[in-house]
């Protein structure tokens, strides 16, 4: 888990630094979230990926970061999510909440639309719970970003299509 921490402890540190004025909800979100992982350092011996699994306080700060729309912290905020995602780091139950989240984000051009699904694709091999209904909302999203015409190259549609029609033949 050694990766995941500094990873966060960086980017936390950058959300903190860009939400300072503007949204100090975040700021105080993601300093919560910070002392809660040097907390996690510590105590050897504790799997960071599965406490963090336990609590929403791993996502809040990314979650108010996403509903800014303002595309820095988005950014950040995408990149997180991914690695809480990759390492299942988030509990089950926000599944919904990101999905909503990133739909929610996905008009802020073709860089936020990538990084939404390269997201999805890990979010949607990690978790149990995404399924029949989370599963159709999920694939009518994924086809209403990756056919929207302002794709400028085509080979990451190409490849991000592919990618999910693998996935969902899986599931």
């Amino acid at each position: 888990m050694s990766g995941l921490t500094p990873f966060l402890q960086t980017e936390l540190l950058s959300l903190s630094s860009e939400a300072r004025r503007k949204h100090p909800e975040i700021k105080e979100a993601a300093e919560r979230l910070s002392a809660i992982l040097r907390s996690f350092k510590e105590r050897p011996g504790y799997n960071i990926a599965n406490e963090l699994s336990k609590s929403e306080d791993a996502l809040r700060p990314f979650v108010l970061a996403c509903e800014t729309k303002q595309v820095k912290l988005v950014t950040i905020a995408i990149g997180c999510i991914q690695k809480l995602i990759s390492f299942h780091a988030i509990p089950e139950t926000s599944v919904r909440t990101i999905l909503r989240k990133l739909t929610d984000i996905s008009v802020h051009g073709v860089e936020i639309q990538l990084k939404i699904l390269q997201t999805v694709l890990p979010l949607l091999t990690n978790y149990r719970s995404v399924h029949d209904d989370v599963l159709a909302e999920v694939k009518q999203d994924f086809f209403d970003v990756i056919y929207k015409d302002d794709w400028e190259r085509e080979g990451e549609r190409i490849y991000l299509w592919i990618g999910f029609f693998l996935l969902l033949i899986r599931k």
